[in-house]
């Protein structure tokens, strides 16, 4: 086009080309004039756009040249540019995505117009570009969001301001039962469990609108009805970028973590072998019912009991019938006494306790120990070997023998020593003449 000869429009009048060039030039997207395949003008958003000092520079190039040999979708610069141009004279326009290249070699992404237009006795493409960088650079990472939002084992839940879900992935399916169709629509309370008050709730919330994030653990419910916990974070998305206000839930069902908690507390307290309650939870509950004992004046007795005989199994048949005789005499002795007052321990080795709360009669004691000696010495057949021990018991009185729980253990202790100097297979009552000199 030489631009310096008086233009004609279709009309063939140069004010209307005059008033044309105007626009043409004030216009603040990239815009251009090509003809034969050639960029043959360009407007002053075109220079700074694509960084170059003059027109000269570009002029009468293919619009090929200005961009990366390939575009992002892997054709051929040239050859999808002389398609493009092609449809917009077929059909008289023309939109798409390009990516263009700098003069500094950095790439950008325009959406562009082609518009085959009459210009004179000839006909050019009115190209128009809008630079659509940071919009594209949005869309990845709305791309990426949600690709992680699909892909992330957390549940994910996204609720308008009135609280209504709008939004859940895949994991919120896994985790809680419901569909996506059933959730959408829905307040969250559909997950409610009856595990928290409702000024648990009123908490939560308010912390939401104060500082606008809840984080903590909460009980919900699956949709076949089964309640489980999760570790539950809520922030407030303010609104912006014309994007309404809403909230965000991540979560994640810690029911495996609750299970594991518990047995490392289990196993703080019980005996690993036997399941029995180990000497810390003993003690424990032992200075309990002494203080109960105290307050109400009732007795309790402690009974120490250790095998007679244990180490030759052990050492005769190996350590793994040994721990089975173990459980067999642990069975033994738990069902001799009373479930609902009295506890059975194991101190560790072949070493049993047992407290005895609420005593109206010591003979009750003495009745269980003569009833225990004849159940553990009967013999025990563990992987085609049978076996034979015996017990040896101490027994302790509060208040008559101590009122100090670690006390009453000890003179237990003695007690039982007591009965393994007396022969073995019996038991001893702690009484004046087992008081060592300290004790006198």
């Amino acid at each position: 086009m030489n631009t310096s000869a008086p233009a004609e429009d279709r009309h063939g009048t140069t004010a209307d080309a005059q008033w044309f060039r105007a626009l043409f030039t004030a216009s603040p997207d990239p815009a251009w004039i090509i003809e034969d395949r050639r960029f043959v003008e360009c407007n002053d958003a075109a220079l700074r756009t694509l960084g170059y000092a003059s027109r000269e520079e570009f002029l009468n190039v293919h619009p090929s040249q200005l961009s990366p040999s390939h575009q992002p979708d892997g054709e051929d610069s040239y050859v999808k540019a002389e398609r493009m141009m092609n449809l917009a004279q077929e059909n008289g326009q023309h939109r798409f995505e390009w990516a263009h290249r700098r003069a500094d070699g950095s790439d950008f992404f325009a959406e562009v117009t082609l518009s085959a237009l009459p210009y004179g006795t000839r006909r050019v493409i009115y190209c128009v570009w809008r630079d659509i960088s940071e919009r594209k650079r949005t869309e990845g990472r709305l791309r990426l969001a949600s690709s992680i939002m699909e892909s992330t084992s957390e549940g994910i839940l996204v609720t308008d301001e009135d609280g209504t879900i709008i939004s859940v992935n895949p994991a919120f399916t896994r985790i809680t039962g419901y569909r996506a169709d059933e959730a959408i629509g829905r307040k969250p309370n559909l997950l409610r469990s009856d595990h928290h008050t409702p000024d648990f709730y009123l908490a939560l919330w308010q912390s939401l609108l104060t500082t606008g994030r809840w984080e903590g653990e909460i009980w919900n419910r699956h949709k076949n009805g089964t309640a489980y916990p999760e570790l539950l974070t809520i922030n407030r998305i303010a609104a912006r970028d014309g994007m309404p206000t809403c909230y965000a839930s991540v979560f994640r069902d810690i029911t495996a973590l609750h299970r594991a908690n518990a047995r490392i507390q289990y196993l703080a307290f019980h005996d690993a072998l036997t399941g029995l309650p180990n000497r810390a939870l003993f003690h424990d509950r032992l200075e309990h019912a002494v203080e109960r004992s105290r307050r109400d004046g009732t007795q309790l007795a402690v009974i120490f009991i250790d095998l007679d005989g244990f180490k030759d199994v052990n050492d005769g048949c190996g350590h793994d019938v040994g721990d089975l005789l173990l459980k067999e005499i642990a069975q033994r002795i738990r069902s001799r006494v009373r479930r609902a007052t009295d506890t059975v321990a194991r101190m560790g080795g072949d070493e049993f306790l047992i407290l005895m709360e609420d005593l109206k009669d010591i003979g009750l004691c003495r009745e269980l120990a003569v009833d225990l000696l004849d159940h553990v010495a009967r013999p025990v057949t563990v992987r085609n070997h049978v076996v034979n021990v015996s017990a040896s018991m101490g027994l302790a009185i509060f208040p008559d023998d101590s009122e100090d729980a670690s006390e009453l253990m000890s003179r237990a202790d003695t007690a039982m020593y007591a009965a393994k100097s007396n022969g073995k297979n019996c038991y001893c009552s702690y009484g004046p003449q087992l008081r060592r000199p300290a004790d006198a």
